[in-house]
């Protein structure tokens, strides 16, 4: 058995709270866990492909990358794909780094830090958010 897409669980989830919610008009805990599943779903990171959409600032994202045209000594990496980090502004990659945003944001550009042109993004996703330990509350 094949494992279901984030769009065939959605549609899953979907149609059960749909039956739970013609069923039982009071709250029940399968529907409540229903409709967690489904915002845990919705809010779930993915890889969006560069196809369907880049990233709107010059914020930090993951990206997933490819070279096309290695040097003849990196022959063994061309087309694998690969996960960093990066910027994109106005139509340029540009690897991450500790002053890529800044110049970005004053100069416009960051030479030493823009992709050169054998490296395909692929795909990008947000940056994960930093962790942050749960409070606890101790009386």
């Amino acid at each position: 058995m094949s494992r279901m897409t984030r769009e065939e669980n959605l549609h899953w989830l979907n149609e059960e709270i749909r039956t739970w919610e013609n069923e039982c008009q009071s709250k029940h805990p399968i529907k409540e866990a229903l409709y967690a599943a489904r915002r845990a779903l919705e809010q779930e990171p993915r890889w969006i492909p560069v196809s369907e959409g880049l990233p709107k600032d010059i914020k930090p994202v993951q990206i997933t990358w490819k070279n096309n045209d290695p040097e003849t000594y990196y022959q063994d990496i061309k087309g694998k794909h690969f996960t960093g980090t990066a910027h994109y502004k106005d139509g340029k990659w540009y690897w991450y780094s500790d002053v890529t945003e800044d110049f970005l944001a004053e100069y416009g550009r960051c030479d030493i830090c823009e992709f050169d042109s054998a490296i395909e993004v692929v795909a990008w996703m947000p940056m994960a958010e930093p962790y942050e330990a749960e409070s606890e509350d101790k009386e």
